[in-house]
């Protein structure tokens, strides 16, 4: 009992520097300012997305934003359906997009995101995702946020649910994993980050050799670059804590769609450099066993041991405390199903995702990939 006792303390100490880190962020974070509207480019990387091509390419157009002042590169990552065809199309009637198609014996998404890079023209980079859809006024916002100081800002994303409950288990869990990165970035410790909402300055990442060192791993191309760009200029990285900065995204359909999602994610977790950050996810996982056997004996012992239960309503109240103030931010309703839906599953799927793993392959994009 001491053993249980001590995890959940731990994890108790982390819930409240989450909850501080938290407010720290949105405090330091970069918000928008007066300065002067600069030149952007925004990267899309891209493979096999006909279906969300054309939300995507009309939200980037639409920006209220200058056009002389942003070019869009979307590099095809041998796409096997209509995706570039869809970019050709909509390219001949937008002067500042542009299509690159990256060259045989590449692939990846690193790789589509460092030849977009080499062929940019200005200095402020914007990557994002082509399953996404961006706001009216995110160029405006990256723009105003980025201060010379700043050398990369990690931006929000968030799951517009559905109506059915897995959608909704979706969006809270995906917003705590944001706000957990937001709250990390205010101890200046980065932790995560999201490549679908990512602005970077073109001479840091050149200075830091971009992707080199991590092209074998099939994600990470947010959290790696970070991790390189904190080491060699601390301090420069900030959270983006604009509102109209957020991007959008749908929750995957499909529940082998998640595993395949959550098993690419544990294999860049697996090679992370931070020790901080691979110390975290062993602390989260061991405790998340912990809660699930917890769980189980207070219902088989009939709700008699009142210690347990005392650790699992405080787990649940500081769970609520910091997932009340990342849904507001994000702008998302609050659901007492989906808090305590994930109350009981969450902690099955981590453990399940995280022995998996270790012995399993994923598939992403029609490509298979060790974890």
């Amino acid at each position: 009992m001491v053993t249980v006792i001590v995890i959940f303390g731990v994890y108790f100490s982390l819930l409240l520097a989450l909850l501080v880190g938290l407010l720290l962020g949105f405090q330091n974070g970069s918000r928008s300012t007066s300065i002067e509207e600069q030149s952007i480019t925004v990267i899309v990387p891209f493979r096999n997305e006909e279906q969300n091509l054309p939300n995507l390419l009309k939200a980037l157009a639409g920006q209220n934003y200058p056009s002389k002042l942003y070019e869009v590169i979307l590099v095809d990552d041998h796409s096997a359906d209509r995706s570039a065809s869809i970019v050709r199309q909509f390219i001949d009637e937008h002067s500042n997009f542009t299509l690159l198609v990256l060259p045989e014996g590449f692939e990846g998404k690193k790789r589509a995101i460092d030849f977009g890079v080499r062929h940019c023209v200005h200095e402020i980079i914007v990557t994002t995702d082509a399953d996404c859809t961006v706001p009216p006024n995110w160029l405006k916002s990256i723009s105003s946020s980025f201060t010379q100081q700043l050398n990369m800002l990690v931006g929000g994303v968030k799951i517009v649910s559905g109506p059915s409950l897995f959608s909704k288990l979706q969006a809270m869990e995906f917003a705590s994993l944001v706000g957990s990165a937001f709250a990390t970035l205010g101890f200046q410790l980065p932790t995560m980050a999201n490549g679908a909402n990512l602005a970077f300055r073109k001479t840091a990442f050149q200075k830091v050799n971009g992707y080199e060192g991590s092209y074998h791993i099939a994600s990470g191309d947010d959290e790696h670059l970070m991790q390189k760009m904190h080491a060699q200029f601390p301090g420069s990285v900030r959270p983006m804590t604009d509102a109209q900065s957020v991007v959008l995204t749908k929750p995957l359909p499909t529940l082998s769609d998640f595993v395949q999602q959550r098993l690419r994610w544990a294999a860049k977790w697996k090679h992370n450099p931070s020790v901080i950050t691979q110390s975290v996810a062993v602390l989260v996982l061991i405790f998340q066993i912990t809660y699930a056997i917890s769980l189980v004996t207070v219902v088989l012992q009939g709700f008699d041991n009142h210690l347990l239960i005392f650790l699992l309503f405080a787990k649940w109240v500081l769970e609520f405390l910091f997932l009340y103030a990342v849904l507001l931010f994000f702008k998302i309703k609050w659901s007492w199903i989906s808090f305590f839906s994930l109350q009981v599953f969450y902690s099955s799927y981590v453990t399940f995702v995280g022995i998996l793993s270790l012995f399993k392959r994923f598939t992403w994009r029609g490509r298979a990939f060790d974890c």
